[in-house]
């Protein structure tokens, strides 16, 4: 699943979440030349904005909506 945060020094990002620690998660890009989790650290619950999901229409469009 996507995830939309906001991180304290880089900003809003847009990354896979790869792991829970209590209320810390981890997130990872799916793009080799992403920012490695290691450097973004761990997030906490309250600088998650929401979750991705996407939706497809008949006219061949793909729309993102953040789910809070």
């Amino acid at each position: 699943m996507l995830y939309v945060f906001h991180h304290r020094t880089i900003g809003i990002m847009v990354k896979r979440m790869v792991s829970v620690n209590g209320e810390a998660f981890l997130f990872k890009g799916d793009n080799c030349k992403s920012i490695p989790a290691q450097k973004i650290g761990f997030i906490r619950r309250g600088e998650i904005l929401g979750q991705v999901f996407l939706s497809f229409s008949s006219e061949k469009w793909i729309t993102l909506h953040l789910a809070t």
